[in-house]
């Protein structure tokens, strides 16, 4: 699939009973209110706005796909629980090439490749009790904007989310980063993000620091190589 969006008003005002902020969004392919999906051996390619975007869904599996090119993100999970992500290669994102959000739950993300985003290799923004695992993040963040360059940023927005960024394991990463970047992985938002872990992760290059404006963060065995 290559060069195409479908445009759809927030998704939020018919899951959630929200009143949405009027925007379009976009999206190659999108899944909304679905259980038991898998989404396998794909190739998504130059997509005007968001690559895949998973809203409201549970027990899902995507594998195998290769995502490049978007003008915005490449993979985005919404208010969804128990999805899995695996042996996917995401190139070139336009924006944040992976995000989990809104309180999405239980969510895995692991085996892939995540090269070359705009902004953050991956944002996990009000979500809580998701696996982050045995991923390679390089050069992610070369807008150069701060706040927005970390391989790995762990956020809470009340703008976005009704849950706390808590209790989710990020460990077993190789992170390749860039001058540009501010740091390596970055827990953000004080109370809001609570509990994680960050054990066991290989980080190199230009910046390597883990910063931790979080609360009760267990940061363990990161090996760190400049």
């Amino acid at each position: 699939i290559a060069r195409c969006a479908t445009e759809y008003v927030d998704i939020r005002d018919e899951l959630y009973g929200e009143v949405g902020n009027g925007a379009e969004h976009k999206a190659m392919l999108r899944l909304a209110g679905i259980r038991d999906f898998e989404l396998r051996h794909n190739r998504l390619e130059d997509s005007f706005g968001d690559a895949k975007w998973v809203v409201g869904c549970e027990d899902g599996v995507i594998i195998g796909n290769t995502i490049e090119n978007s003008r915005m993100g490449s993979y985005f999970i919404e208010g969804s629980l128990r999805v899995i992500g695996t042996a996917n290669i995401i190139r070139n994102a336009g924006s944040r090439a992976v995000t989990i959000e809104r309180g999405s739950h239980e969510n895995t993300f692991c085996n892939n490749v995540i090269v070359n985003s705009y902004r953050e290799g991956l944002w996990l923004m009000g979500c809580s009790e998701c696996l982050i695992q045995g991923n390679r993040f390089e050069n992610n963040g070369w807008r150069n904007s701060a706040g927005l360059d970390s391989a790995i940023k762990i956020e809470w927005q009340e703008k976005f989310a009704k849950e706390q960024a808590s209790f989710n394991l990020i460990t077993h990463n190789v992170i390749k980063t860039k001058p540009h970047q501010d740091q390596a992985i970055w827990v953000a938002s004080g109370e809001h993000s609570k509990g994680n872990t960050i054990t066991d992760n290989l980080i190199m290059g230009a910046k390597v620091a883990v910063r931790d404006d979080g609360v009760e963060t267990i940061e363990a065995r990161n090996q760190m190589q400049q």
